[in-house]
């Protein structure tokens, strides 16, 4: 009699992600000016702007959806369709593209939305008219023509990274723990 030995399906090896410890060790070595290899500087850059656009995000947010409120279940207006939003289901819209990294990051030119409004679908020539008119109400018209004229597509450098992490994680630490993604 012959016998058959049940196979088992082969499970892949999961790889394991590099924890982010590894980040902060490269960001103590570049405080410690210590010589960085050049993938180390190209994947600290990366991770840098990955944080940063997160940080953005969950600042804009709670200044739109609920700053200063104890719940974090409180409703506001969505910036272009006036729909009511919360701070777990609200993105953040650039009025000026992400591409142009002169204002990826100002604060200026973000703005929660619900996310039809931020949907590459949507009529986008009516969501940036709307940001526009609550930019130029909010800050004046001198801001907007200053954020038209200036909008350049160089990256920054690691440096220019740094000190912007820096100044934005103030900000950013003051934000409840539960309402950070």
């Amino acid at each position: 009699m012959k016998t058959t030995r049940n196979k088992q399906p082969k499970v892949k090896a999961v790889r394991k992600k590099r924890p982010v410890m590894f980040f902060a060790k490269l960001m103590e070595s570049y405080r410690a000016w210590n010589k960085m290899y050049k993938y180390e500087e190209e994947k600290l850059k990366k991770y840098l702007v990955a944080k940063l656009d997160k940080m953005v995000s969950e600042i804009v947010r709670s200044r739109d959806c609920a700053w200063g409120s104890t719940k974090c279940w409180s409703y506001k207006s969505c910036s272009s369709c006036l729909w009511m939003i919360r701070y777990s289901t609200s993105v953040c819209a650039h009025w000026i593209d992400r591409w142009r990294w002169s204002h990826r990051r100002d604060f200026r030119n973000v703005f929660a939305t619900c996310s039809w409004c931020n949907d590459p679908a949507y009529d986008a020539v009516i969501h940036k008219t709307e940001l526009q008119f609550k930019i130029e109400w909010i800050y004046g018209r001198d801001t907007v023509r200053e954020m038209r004229t200036s909008k350049t597509k160089e990256k920054p450098s690691l440096s220019e990274l740094v000190e912007l992490y820096d100044k934005i994680l103030i900000t950013w630490e003051q934000i409840p723990v539960d309402w950070k993604c």
